[in-house]
């Protein structure tokens, strides 16, 4: 455990140093798009943006020394305060440093040691990584005129497709489903699958959420894709969808009404449309302001699939009020039950989510000094158990949760108050500050998409304890090396073939080796091979499977030819 401690600590320094890297990079290329002489450069080559005013410097009383101190909001507008940021980091180096070299030394109590260590370090990190997301914000201040605006070119484009003014002349696809197997959110994915073809071909998705037999109530709770076009006439006898250009039974792509049921979300894979791939002619500008412009295009996707009828979110608006949900909270969603038994996920302990919780308050009550705060929890769990635990573990914190009467019956599908629960939890999630979940689960990734189209940026605010968001049914990610890598033994090049999915990526998910890599080197991404400092993939040169250094690759974007 002590050098587990250690190296927790000194990678939470490497991860500091990324943090500030980046945001000085950040800082570069923007000012590299000013001229020397004052001009600007061809607006084609640079997004504008207005300019927010910028607030005066707000001053804070301190009760005890009555002294004023300047507002940690202003600092990055200050190159002498931006500076202090290089010089934190390299306190953080030199504290690091120093303390290895006092464990090296056998003479030295190794405990006491490390207690000094992470006594002196975790203030230290948590100031800097407050400092970084403060200067994050004001970027986004920057940002948030051109991404309001392509988060409103995205949702009329969405809607265009999906509301023709005549329906008795539109195209449509109608999705049906198959997979009664699935629950709430990967239902909802394999719908989505649906949702980006029709999208991209230019045609009418229309459903009947009777299809399902688990979860009743759907169609009273949901509204149909199209507010002028969901009729299913003629779907019965609709040619079944085959692929991009192709459709079953000899049929072409000028049938009137194809039909695609979902039995695996991967079946259309011929096609461009799918999770995973942005409009090329979004691609271009969401890439400059957005961390992850496939999820962005994801999100906008999902939130206009999924709308919920305005009574409902009424409805759910009055039960937050009920149980006293405010901001601050970070909510979180504990993934237990039969998603790890059935070998879904790995098993993870209250303290795995706690941990992130208790950082982003401690970060939250620098930015608000002399405040008294609420640590608000919003737990979402399929057991009561965990509420106990959380209680009695944690007294410090106020949890809160779904009251009993909508929580009741919430695990058998086929009841009509299953539907509720599980969309009360969703959309609560989502109303959240900050979120610490697993995205192995598919109601972690509904959220995070639906968060896209609410937050300018989002993917900062919250933390997968598992995996890195996928999307069931996606084009293949990939990630460029953008520098090379030589690890002291370096993985082999062994098959992980399984029994079936799941098999495959609970053999993955030990790997504990590093790949050896090139700059230029193409890497697939197994997003369950995930260490938050780590990622995992495939080398497509060299064949290996292995984790790799995260800052030493960079996304590689995939566009597709949506008919915008």
């Amino acid at each position: 455990m002590k050098f587990l401690l250690v190296g927790s600590l000194v990678l939470n320094f490497i991860l500091c140093w990324q943090l500030i890297t980046s945001g000085t990079d950040r800082l570069t290329a923007r000012s590299d798009t000013i001229k020397s002489d004052g001009e600007t450069q061809d607006p084609a080559e640079v997004v504008q943006f207005e300019h927010p005013t910028v607030e005066k410097t707000q001053l804070v009383q301190d009760e005890k020394t009555e002294n004023k101190q300047e507002s940690r909001e202003d600092i990055f507008f200050n190159p002498i305060q931006t500076g202090k940021l290089l010089d934190k980091t390299f306190q953080i180096q030199e504290l690091v440093f120093h303390h290895i070299q006092q464990l090296r030394n056998s003479e030295n109590d190794k405990e006491t040691v490390l207690q000094n260590m992470e006594r002196l370090f975790e203030p230290l990190k948590n100031d800097l990584l407050n400092d970084q997301e403060i200067m994050h914000e004001q970027a986004m201040k920057l940002a948030a005129v051109e991404i309001e605006q392509l988060n409103k070119e995205a949702k009329a484009f969405i809607q265009k497709t999906q509301n023709p003014q005549d329906c008795s002349k539109a195209k449509k696809l109608h999705c049906k489903f198959g997979d009664q197997a699935c629950g709430f959110a990967c239902m909802f994915q394999e719908y989505g699958i649906c949702m980006f073809l029709g999208i991209g071909s230019g045609r009418v998705v229309v459903w009947d959420l009777n299809d399902m037999l688990s979860y009743p109530g759907l169609k009273e709770a949901y509204r149909d894709p199209s507010d002028t076009c969901s009729d299913l006439n003629g779907t019965e006898n609709a040619v079944q969808w085959k692929g991009n250009r192709e459709l079953a039974n000899g049929g072409n792509q000028n049938e009137d009404i194809v039909k695609v049921t979902m039995n695996n979300p991967y079946q259309n894979g011929n096609t461009n449309f799918v999770p995973w791939k942005v409009p090329d002619k979004f691609l271009e500008r969401i890439q400059r302001v957005h961390s992850s412009p496939n999820l962005w295009w994801i999100g906008h996707v999902m939130s206009n699939m999924l709308r919920p009828y305005p009574h409902i979110l009424v409805e759910f608006e009055n039960i937050q009020k009920e149980i006293k949900f405010a901001s601050p909270i970070v909510g979180i969603h504990y993934r237990d039950g039969d998603k790890v038994t059935t070998g879904e996920s790995e098993s993870h302990a209250l303290e795995d989510y706690m941990r992130h919780v208790i950082h982003w308050y401690e970060k939250y009550q620098l930015r608000h000094p002399g405040e008294k705060i609420d640590k608000r929890v919003y737990l979402a769990a399929s057991t009561k158990q965990i509420f106990t635990e959380a209680k009695e573990k944690y007294p410090d914190f106020q949890f809160i949760t779904a009251p009993g009467y909508v929580t009741m019956n919430s695990q058998d599908r086929k009841h009509p108050a299953a539907v509720k629960s599980i969309m009360f939890d969703t959309y609560t999630l989502v109303a959240c500050d900050f979120l610490v979940l697993t995205l192995s689960s598919n109601v972690g990734r509904l959220v995070d998409e639906l968060r896209q189209t609410i937050f300018p940026d989002p993917n900062y605010s919250l933390v997968s304890i598992d995996d890195r968001y996928w999307y069931y049914g996606e084009a293949p990610q990939f990630e460029i090396a953008i520098q090379s890598h030589t690890p002291p033994s370096p993985c082999p090049k062994v098959g992980y073939g399984g029994k079936n999915f799941y098999d495959f990526v609970n053999k993955v998910r030990k790997i504990t080796c590093e790949m050896a890599f090139d700059v230029g080197d193409i890497i697939e991404v197994y997003i369950w091979m995930n260490k938050g400092y780590l990622y995992g993939g495939l080398n497509q040169r060299t064949g290996v499977v292995g984790l790799y250094p995260a800052h030493k690759v960079k996304p590689r974007l995939a566009s597709a030819p949506y008919p915008i």
